[in-house]
């Protein structure tokens, strides 16, 4: 079975198979009829020179047929997207959603005709049920290209405030399929292709695509703090951050939270925060991952141990994250099951962590004032006193008016450096310091 399938009792929407695109017939109706048509170890120097000799884009041999520049904000493609027609709306390109997706909250603003699916589990790494519909025909427009399909409605209670910035939906499968998409992180553009005309140049690295997957899966190596390396089957995931996620299943089998335990200090608590709620995982780092020849030492890595939602389950090894994913100019080409990759400009990126134990989000409508919601016992924050609630006024005395929240927590990623932070608790201010020290 590919990725996201698994059986369904009969009667019942098996919502794993629907983010997958895979749907059984088990609703009666117009759901019925709805639900059946979702489609759902490179040195530095080798490094320089094979980034030179790939400043040709992949595919020159056949021109895109659409270019569409992107925002990259905390290393995720941002795009303008309309639904029928609709203002543009704030999506991400998510390769891993085996679906597009839409906010409730952006789907009721629009009257887009809903099919409420009741509750359902395994949406996302949510533990808990989420409220699902899914709304009939929607076309997704982006930059010249369109794409009908059912759009998938789901709570985005959370997102929007980790984000921080407005997160309305996300283009997924079906829109990737129905090209040869290149994701060019350097020039920050995609370049779409007709999957009948594109020709690779035999610039970059092609690595092998699970067949019949809805979202990329490719082999990959994790090395373990005892020198020994394990493999496994990763999705390719530009919607999430951390570098690289370890489903929960994987963990036990390879008792990878002692392995993190060996390796770092500590580990830190901290939710996988997505569509639809939360789950379990514990953040830490492994000494490498592997992907193809490509090596990338001690990436951030999350270590799942929750007990529901689609990260606790076993049709995938873990995913990779665009923190990780960022490094490499990706072409996504399903119709030949391949991927093919070019280290860009950002490959050797450091792939820093916060360190001020300050949990950071961004609420208000413009996302643009700062609290604490979480502050991490035995750290610089809670050495100076920060207490969840704390609202961030200042930082080394400038406003942090017309920031955005990837602007202040890239400010306590420095170690060494000390931080003045203008806090706000009750209305009265209130000046720290924070000197800033590794983490994880």
């Amino acid at each position: 079975m590919g990725p996201g399938y698994s059986q369904t009792e009969p009667g019942r929407l098996d919502p794993l198979s629907l983010a997958a695109g895979c749907v059984p017939l088990v609703y009666e109706n117009e759901a019925q009829t709805l639900l059946s048509g979702v489609q759902g170890k490179v040195t530095p120097y080798c490094l320089l020179l094979f980034i030179a000799a790939s400043s040709v884009l992949a595919g020159k041999s056949a021109q895109p047929v659409h270019v569409i520049p992107f925002e990259m904000y905390r290393n995720a493609v941002w795009l303008p997207v309309g639904a029928n027609g609709s203002e543009p709306l704030s999506f991400i390109v998510d390769s891993a959603a085996g679906n597009c997706v839409i906010s409730r909250e952006a789907a009721t603003r629009l009257g887009l005709h809903l099919v409420e699916l009741g509750e359902q589990r395994n949406v996302g790494p949510a533990e808990n049920k989420v409220q699902m519909a899914a709304s009939p025909n929607v076309v997704f427009t982006v930059g010249g290209s369109t794409v009908t399909t059912h759009g998938i409605v789901l709570p985005f209670d959370l997102p929007s405030e980790t984000w921080g910035k407005r997160f309305d939906g996300a283009l997924g499968y079906p829109w990737l399929v129905k090209y040869v998409t290149e994701i060019d992180y350097d020039s920050r553009r995609i370049l779409l292709y007709d999957p009948d005309t594109y020709e690779h140049d035999g610039v970059g690295t092609v690595l092998p695509l699970r067949p019949g997957a809805k979202y990329p899966v490719v082999r990959v190596k994790v090395g373990l703090p005892n020198g020994t390396m394990i493999e496994g089957d990763f999705g390719m995931d530009t919607g999430g951050t951390t570098s690289v996620i370890f489903n929960a299943p994987f963990v036990r089998q390879h008792d990878l939270i002692s392995a993190g335990r060996e390796y770092v200090p500590r580990l830190i608590d901290s939710p996988h925060v997505g569509v639809g709620g939360t789950g379990r995982r514990l953040l830490g780092r492994v000494p490498f991952v592997e992907l193809g020849p490509f090596r990338i030492d001690s990436p951030v890595a999350g270590f799942v141990h929750a007990e529901a939602g689609s990260l606790s389950e076993g049709n995938v090894s873990g995913f990779l994250g665009a923190n990780l994913l960022h490094r490499f100019n990706i072409v996504f080409d399903y119709s030949r099951d391949r991927v093919i990759l070019r280290p860009n400009s950002h490959f050797q990126d450091p792939d820093d962590y916060d360190m001020s134990g300050m949990g950071i989000r961004a609420r208000g409508s413009d996302l643009g004032e700062f609290y604490v919601h979480r502050v991490l016992p035995d750290s610089p924050a809670e050495a100076a006193g920060v207490e969840a609630g704390d609202l961030l006024v200042a930082l080394d005395g400038r406003p942090t008016t017309g920031l955005r929240l990837e602007d202040v927590t890239r400010l306590f990623t420095q170690a060494g450096a000390e931080r003045e932070v203008t806090l706000s608790r009750n209305g009265q201010p209130r000046k720290v310091k924070l000197l800033l020290r590794k983490l994880l």
